[in-house]
């Protein structure tokens, strides 16, 4: 063990090979963390004192910098041999004296095997100093340039070992690994995929489209963009391979691309007792209406892919006689008497109230000689 242990993934920690544990102020901590992962032998005073003291005048900030040295001596001073190297115009720290959690996980990433990733991934307990803030822009850059460094290397080590566990049909572990995954990066598309794989595979089909539909959501929000032919054609067989079933219950097709309204809704009908069936987008309603009948479609009106008028239209050129409701968000804009005329059966606006929702799908159901059972 060295002199000095210091954890810079996470939140912040030092401590002696006493234990005792390095209480010291932030600036000084900071100093530690620069000298630690930006190693070039000695580093000179003047530079420092402009990295961390850069808004005040050169006077004030090499004052600055020698009173947090004069801070980390004192709090060295059990170490044994020096761990702070101080000359009279440069400062360095002693790299044999030190344990740093990013130096052994920069090791075990080099390394390149399923073990030593493994170990990375577990080394990786957070962004490089994360919550740690310093209003110095020259630190600042520095900071920033070297998290996303080390979050590039431990996205780069989980999707290694998410393909070794995938290789091996670790199906757990494979979730776990790929859960750490879109968590460090939320748009990551192979992870998300994989995620849909290994639920479909564990029989959980519901979790697997569930996750497509919260990237596909966050990826058009963030981005503007649909996810890729691969992703898409793997929720489309996912979709497939339901097994059409004839619920005792009415079951209701809901088309809502905005992802707290589809939950809204099917909260709501879910405790009214029907069986419900939700996609983000009237190109998926369509393919489901291909594989099983439902006795009730309730529709958002504006989707990116494929609108509700536009699925109604289709609807009906198929001769498929299901009921439509739509769901308008822009009540007396015409949309309303445009969906009657196409031949929908009634129209619900947002804000979605319940007792408003539920009478008008009874009656829907009733006009289409599907009562609730």
């Amino acid at each position: 063990m060295g002199q000095l242990c210091l954890t810079l993934f996470g939140r912040v920690d030092g401590h002696l090979a006493s234990a005792e544990p390095l209480d010291v102020p932030k600036k000084a901590m900071a100093l530690l963390a620069y000298l630690a992962l930006a190693p070039r032998g000695a580093w000179a005073r003047e530079g420092l004192a402009a990295l961390l003291w850069g808004d005040t005048p050169d006077t004030q900030a090499r004052q600055s910098l020698r009173k947090t040295l004069s801070t980390l001596r004192q709090a060295f001073a059990t170490a044994g041999p020096r761990v702070l190297l101080i000359g009279s115009d440069t400062v360095a720290l002693d790299l044999e004296s030190l344990d740093v959690d990013v130096h052994t996980f920069e090791r075990r990433v080099a390394e390149g095997t399923p073990a030593a990733y493994a170990s990375a991934a577990a080394l990786y307990r957070g962004d490089l100093l994360d919550g740690f803030y310093l209003r110095e822009a020259a630190f600042a850059e520095w900071l920033t340039t070297e998290r996303e460094r080390l979050r590039g290397m431990a996205i780069g080590a989980l999707e290694s070992l998410l393909v070794h566990d995938l290789h091996r049909h670790r199906v757990e572990a494979a979730i776990q690994v790929a859960h750490r995954l879109v968590a460090l990066n939320p748009l990551h598309e192979a992870g998300h995929r994989s995620l849909m794989q290994l639920y479909a595979r564990q029989g959980r089909r519901d979790t697997a489209l569930q996750q497509y539909r919260l990237f596909a959501d966050r990826l058009w929000r963030e981005v503007a963009e649909k996810p890729d032919a691969e992703t898409q054609t793997l929720y489309r067989r996912i979709l497939n391979e339901a097994t059409p079933r004839m619920p005792a219950r009415p079951s209701v097709l809901v088309v809502e691309d905005e992802i707290v309204t589809r939950e809204h809704l099917i909260a709501i009908l879910t405790a009214a007792h029907y069986d419900v069936v939700a996609v983000g987008d009237g190109a998926d309603a369509l393919l489901l209406l291909s594989r099983r009948p439902f006795d009730l479609i309730l529709s958002d009106i504006v989707m990116p892919l494929l609108d509700g008028f536009k699925l109604l239209e289709v609807v009906r050129s198929k001769r498929i006689e299901t009921p439509v409701v739509f769901i308008t968000g822009r009540p007396g804009s015409g949309s309303e008497a445009k969906a009657l005329r196409l031949g929908a059966v009634d129209y619900v606006t947002k804000p979605i109230d319940r007792e408003v929702l539920l009478r008008r799908l009874a009656n829907a159901l009733r006009a289409g000689g599907g009562a609730p059972r």
